[in-house]
């Protein structure tokens, strides 16, 4: 009996925190659609009025927030944190390892201009390729903003676990 009682407590705990996750998720989600979708608005309706320089700085920006939407997304799944905090902190992580970001942005922006012509691509391999390339990323920034923070510990004096 205290068997099944603990598979049952098991199962429990698991539905609720996936449920809690799942919201999260979907939370952080319609905040990037409303987003992403007010962006590209902008980027419509400012296509025929932007010159060159504006062109390239807002391409710039589009690739800092294609980092974002990707690093946050592997913030909210590996970290527990509120939506808010996982969104200033995949910000902060895009923004303070630029050469990463340059990566991230490039490889989606690659990706998804090879696929324009062959939408099997974006079906078979995109998805896939654009959430591994972007966690791999997102690891190696967090791993070097770990290594960090355990450095200056360290020079202070403090234990680092």
């Amino acid at each position: 009996m205290d068997y099944q009682r603990e598979r049952f407590r098991s199962a429990y705990h698991f539905w609720s925190l996936y449920k809690e996750n799942y919201r999260k998720s979907v939370t952080g989600g319609v905040f990037l659609v409303i987003f992403w979708g007010a962006w590209l608005v902008n980027y419509v309706q400012l296509i025929q009025s932007l010159s060159g320089l504006i062109l390239i700085v807002y391409l710039l920006l589009t690739g800092l927030f294609i980092t974002w939407t990707a690093y946050f997304f592997s913030y909210i799944v590996h970290f527990e944190r509120g939506v808010i905090p996982a969104l200033t902190n995949a910000l902060m992580l895009a923004v303070s390892h630029p050469i990463s970001t340059a990566a991230v942005a490039g490889l989606h922006m690659a990706l998804f201009y090879l696929s324009l012509g062959q939408l099997y691509l974006i079906a078979s391999v995109g998805g896939s390729l654009v959430a591994y390339c972007g966690f791999f990323y997102f690891y190696q920034a967090v791993q070097k903003t770990i290594r960090v923070q355990h450095v200056r510990k360290e020079a202070k004096g403090e234990k680092s676990y």
